[in-house]
C-alpha cells in the first residue's frame, strides 16, 4: 500500500462513515479500493458488507477491477462495487414496488429525455413515464419521473 499520509488515515479510519473529497487524480478511487481491502482482511468485514460508491464509471471499473485483483473470490463475495447511478437503479428495481414504480419501469436516455420532460409537462400525461427507454448513460432518474409524476398528480386534484 503506497498512500501518503492522508490517504492512509482514511484507509484505517473505521471510526464513522467516511466520505472522500478530493480533486480528479488525487486517489480517490485507490483509496476506496485500498480501504475495501483493509476492512476485509484486516477488519474482519465481509464482502457482503461493504458498499463501495464512486461516481463515474470509469472509476468504478477502476475500482472493480483493483477489487478482483486485490482480493480472492471468497473475499469478494457479496461485495457491491459500481456507481451511484447503478446503485441507485439496483434499489429501484428490487425495492420500487413499495413507492409505486411500475415493474419493468426503465431510464430515459440523454436525448430523449428533454423531450420526455416536455411532453410530460405539456400533456400533463404520466403514462408516458412507463414506456421511457432505457440506454447507456441514462439520466432520467426514477426518482425524477416520481417527482414528476407526483407534481403533475397533483396539478390534477
Amino acid at each position: 500500500m503506497d498512500l501518503n499520509h492522508e490517504q492512509k488515515a482514511a484507509v484505517e479510519d473505521f471510526t464513522h462513515n467516511l466520505l472522500i473529497l478530493a480533486a480528479s487524480g488525487s486517489g480517490k478511487t485507490r483509496v476506496i479500493t485500498e480501504k475495501v481491502i483493509h476492512a476485509i482482511r484486516e477488519k474482519g468485514y465481509a464482502g457482503s458488507e461493504i458498499l463501495a460508491i464512486t461516481f463515474t464509471r470509469k472509476a468504478a471499473t477502476e475500482m472493480q477491477e483493483r477489487l478482483r485483483t486485490g482480493l480472492d473470490e471468497k473475499e469478494r463475495r457479496g461485495l457491491t462495487a459500481q456507481t451511484f447511478h447503478a446503485y441507485a437503479a439496483h434499489v429501484l428495481r428490487t425495492y420500487g414496488w413499495h413507492i409505486g414504480l411500475p415493474q419493468g419501469w426503465k431510464i430515459a436516455d440523454g436525448l430523449i429525455s428533454p423531450v420526455l420532460h416536455w411532453q410530460i409537462i405539456k400533456n400533463r400525461s404520466w403514462e408516458i413515464l412507463g414506456e421511457l427507454i432505457e440506454t447507456e448513460g441514462g439520466t432520467l432518474p426514477a426518482l425524477e419521473a416520481l417527482a414528476i409524476q407526483n407534481y403533475l398528480h397533483k396539478g390534477k386534484d
